[in-house]
């Protein structure tokens, strides 16, 4: 197959009734008040337990059921608002609290349809902060307990953060932001780098619940990614490429940590894939410019961040090819593009054999479809298969 010049293809784009504690959740616009079932068990007049199961039993079904997640969040929000005014006693409400009531206002905030989720962000940043200064007051035993709380809430605050900064991108009119608007979501990416630095500098826990959260911090980093992506056209190159490599570093850093990751080698090729097609998008636009200066095309083949983006590529393919776990749409879509787009780097022998690995990858793509009876495969895939099938056939 003859060789293209190197360019992205930007791939398009979770009752058991019996002994369960019940919790009623306060009518709302006439409605009945609704009844749902806890998927754990709490001690009774233990408030503060019985609302980590009320969130827990949310976050549970914010895949599979994300209508009753969203009655659970509802009900977390309105206990911890019940709490927080009938709270007693000279010490603030333990980290734990707060961690929760933040939580579950994030996780309403990306939820919701019909309202604004801006709000919702605000609340949980206040919350979260206010977890980060309750610490100081805890003592004795509680102490470790609340300290790997203070983990998670750094965590969530970087996740609060740049999920605020996704959404008022999606919500935005403007085509292009104001200085002002770009310094503040700059500062607020910087801010959430902060806190995902401290964390990776405190306890994580190792009861099932502090596994299960830190398993997921690897989907948590590739925010910092996708809010990269967002910042594409708006700062230069060298101001959007830390933000790419900081997310890599940072799950580095957590895998030395010897914590249970969930898609971490999935996350490190979205990450290397989106980096390098930050380095393409800025090639390609330096080419477009001295192709309208008239200058001599054969001057502009040599990209001015190969170096860089075939670094990246082998380092998120390497990744994907040593991992044999959830070998997903997601997984096989990624790994694709990042053997075409090494492949465009290579001489013609190397290139066939990654583009040849590529193709594979999109026929386990359509198997799947097939059946599942979906089409999930991205447009510039099928492309890319369609193009390769016509000069194996000529």
């Amino acid at each position: 197959m003859a060789p293209k010049r190197p360019r992205g293809l930007k791939a398009a784009a979770d009752a058991k009734a019996d002994g369960k504690k019940q919790k009623t959740e306060d009518a709302k616009d006439g409605a009945e008040p609704k009844t749902v079932m806890l998927d754990a068990d709490v001690e009774e007049d233990d408030e503060l337990s019985e609302l980590q199961a009320i969130y827990q039993s949310a976050v549970q079904k914010l895949d599979s059921n994300p209508t009753e997640a969203l009655a659970l969040l509802r009900g977390a929000i309105h206990e911890s608002d019940r709490m927080l005014r009938n709270w007693e006693g000279d010490v603030s409400p333990p980290p734990t609290f707060h961690l929760v009531y933040g939580s579950a206002l994030l996780d309403m905030g990306q939820l919701v349809q019909n309202e604004e989720p801006g709000p919702y962000y605000e609340a949980a940043l206040e919350r979260l902060e206010a977890g980060l200064e309750s610490l100081s007051e805890v003592k004795g035993d509680e102490t470790e307990k609340e300290s790997v709380s203070v983990t998670k809430i750094h965590i969530q605050l970087a996740k609060t953060l740049l999920t605020q900064l996704q959404a008022m991108a999606s919500l935005s009119t403007d085509k292009k932001p104001s200085p002002k608007t770009i310094e503040t979501s700059q500062k607020q990416i910087e801010d959430a780098k902060g806190h995902v630095q401290k964390a990776l500098e405190m306890p994580f826990g190792s009861s099932p619940a502090d596994v299960s959260f830190f398993s997921t911090l690897p989907q948590i980093l590739l925010l910092f990614s996708d809010v990269a992506d967002l910042m594409d056209g708006l700062v230069d190159l060298d101001s959007q490429i830390p933000f790419y490599t900081f997310a890599l570093d940072s799950l580095g850093q957590l895998q030395t940590k010897k914590v249970e990751l969930t898609d971490d080698a999935l996350a490190i090729g979205k990450m290397c894939l989106a980096q390098a097609n930050a380095y393409l998008a800025e090639d390609d636009q330096a080419e477009d410019d001295q192709e309208e200066d008239d200058e001599d095309e054969e001057e502009a083949t040599d990209a001015p961040h190969a170096t860089e983006t075939i670094a990246v590529l082998e380092k998120g393919l390497g990744a994907l090819k040593v991992t044999t776990t959830n070998m997903t749409v997601d997984f096989y879509a990624t790994r694709a593009e990042l053997a075409i787009n090494l492949g465009n780097f290579r001489d013609e022998t190397d290139q066939e054999i990654l583009y040849k690995e590529a193709v594979e990858d999109i026929k386990r793509i359509q198997a799947i479809d097939a059946e599942k009876g979906e089409k999930s495969l991205p447009e510039g895939l099928e492309s890319f298969l369609q193009d390769w099938e016509e000069s194996t056939e000529a």
